[in-house]
């Protein structure tokens, strides 16, 4: 009976978390699926989910339904930080619960020190109530070499252990990428990473590969020579540039360079982009979205690219990434609106992860 206890108040818990109502009043929505601002609506908050948008008066509400009065105020949706690189599991809590400071709802992670499925699956009901979205990868290297019929069993393995997706961080021969892109279409499963060197650029952009991190391949001599090509293969692939690595790195500035032409080429051309961190952080988003301000993207666009474009990625952009009804209550509440300027991302007062308050 007593090994009963736990898990009976874990669900318990849940009941009354995701039981409870929110009404978040009046505030400036910054809803993301359209550019354009949301006012004189409240949002109700139930089950975890943005129940309702409508106006305050219209809004059924009972003796514990919590009202927050966000007048003057602006809410959007969490952000997604695409490109983090995760600590050993000791420290894995504290880094987690930084990037959740910063508004970070959901993470996909692209490395990791030590393997967290296990210590995750462990800690489910902790981490299914008070920590981001994780989205974990399987790494593929240069050195591993398979047969189609050895990645169709490692890619039916990597599903069931709950993978979300195969990271590729370089890929042994163009033979070993096709099949790989092969056997990940017939089993549905992502595949993204960085750019793999040994195969064309065209093959990559051809195929259903998900996304490129740190542009590579774009800057290659040849393909810089084709960009306006390539940028055009590329409307179907998201891109995740992590320009800060790079300052911080202190890569040459000449190749920061040629980066960032190919980053604004391709927000020019409407592509399809992500923000990462890489670097982490409490501010690590933040400053990624600082370079991309500075070099000329629109504010909406790089919102865009840290909240809705990430669901897109998955796939579940029916389920998060915009404020809609129906859809995940994981939102920021801010005192300064971040369409004026990026910056004010730093002015959060509150947030709401899958509809609990976890910051007040």
């Amino acid at each position: 009976m007593k090994n009963l206890v736990l898990p009976l108040m874990a669900i318990l818990f849940c009941q009354i978390v995701f039981a409870q109502e929110i009404i978040i009043k009046d505030p400036t929505i910054i809803p993301i699926h359209t550019d354009y601002l949301i006012q004189g609506k409240s949002i109700l908050i139930k089950n975890g989910k943005i129940a309702t948008v409508a106006s305050f008066a219209s809004l059924k509400k009972n003796k514990s339904t919590i009202i927050i009065d966000a007048k003057g105020k602006f809410i959007m949706p969490g952000l997604a930080d695409m490109h983090i690189h995760l600590p050993t599991n000791k420290h894995l809590d504290s880094t987690i619960k930084e990037s959740l400071s910063a508004g970070v709802t959901h993470i996909r992670v692209m490395n990791s020190e030590e393997d967290p499925l296990g210590y995750l699956t462990r800690n489910q009901q902790k981490y299914a109530s008070d920590f981001p979205r994780i989205y974990l990868s399987y790494i593929i290297t240069r050195k591993d070499r398979y047969t189609l019929m050895q990645l169709d069993s490692l890619v039916t393995s990597v599903k069931k252990q709950g993978y979300h997706f195969i990271k590729l961080f370089s890929v042994a021969d163009e033979a070993t990428f096709l099949n790989l892109m092969k056997v990940a279409d017939m089993h549905q499963i992502i595949v993204a990473g960085h750019f793999p060197s040994n195969v064309s650029m065209e093959l990559v952009l051809k195929s259903s590969f998900r996304s490129i991190e740190h542009l590579g391949g774009y800057t290659q001599e040849a393909n810089f020579k084709n960009l306006h090509g390539l940028v055009e293969l590329s409307k179907q692939v998201f891109n995740c540039p992590t320009l800060n690595y790079f300052k911080e790195a202190k890569v040459d500035i000449v190749y920061q360079s040629k980066l960032e032409r190919v980053f604004q080429k391709l927000a020019e051309q409407d592509c399809l982009l992500l923000v990462g961190s890489d670097l982490g952080g409490s501010e690590g988003m933040l400053k990624e979205m600082k370079i991309w301000e500075n070099l000329g993207i629109s504010r909406y666009k790089i919102l865009k690219a840290a909240t809705m474009n990430p669901a897109l990625f998955f796939n579940e952009s029916n389920q998060w990434g915009s404020i809609q009804v129906g859809k995940e209550a994981s939102l920021l509440l801010l005192d300064k609106n971040p369409l004026t300027d990026i910056d004010h991302l730093k002015s959060i007062q509150k947030i709401f992860l899958r509809g609990k308050l976890v910051k007040n």
